[in-house]
C-alpha cells in the first residue's frame, strides 16, 4: 500500500475529461458538495443541450459516475486560496482527499502561488 495508506496509483479530485489511459489509473475524488455542483451545472438547459442527453440519460450518467468516485469528507476548508472562488471546492476535495494530482483543463486558476502552497496535489492538464 502507498505511504499515504490509500489504494490506487494516483488520486485526483477532478471530474474533467482526461485520456482513457490516465482515467483508468486514477482514483476519482469528490466531496458531496462538489459532485452536486457538477450535477447542478450539467442539468442547466444550455449545458444539457450541449451534452445531447435527455434528463433520464443525465440522471443515469451521474448515478454511474457517483459509483466511480471515492467520496471525500471535508475536514478543512482552504478558502480563500484561489483566484477564482468557484474552484475552491475542487481544491478542498483534492487536499482533504490527499490527492497526488489535480487533473484539470482549468490549470490557470490553480496558479503556483496559490494551490502549490500545499506541495500536493500537482496541478496540470497532463497529470
Amino acid at each position: 500500500m502507498p505511504p499515504n495508506g490509500r489504494r490506487g496509483s494516483e488520486r485526483t479530485a477532478s471530474l474533467d475529461a482526461a485520456p482513457v489511459s490516465i482515467c483508468l489509473a486514477l482514483t476519482r475524488l469528490a466531496s458531496v458538495a462538489l459532485f452536486l455542483e457538477y450535477e447542478s451545472v450539467a442539468f442547466r438547459s444550455d449545458i444539457a443541450t450541449l451534452a445531447a442527453l435527455n434528463k433520464g440519460e443525465m440522471t443515469t450518467f451521474f448515478a454511474d459516475l457517483a459509483s466511480l468516485i471515492e467520496p471525500v469528507e471535508n475536514h478543512f476548508l482552504w478558502r480563500p486560496a484561489l483566484a477564482d472562488p468557484a474552484d475552491e471546492m475542487v481544491l478542498e476535495a483534492a487536499v482533504n482527499g490527499q490527492a497526488n494530482v489535480l487533473a484539470t483543463f482549468n490549470a490557470k486558476h490553480f496558479a503556483a502561488d496559490s494551490a502549490n502552497v500545499y506541495q500536493e496535489p500537482r496541478v496540470g492538464t497532463d497529470a
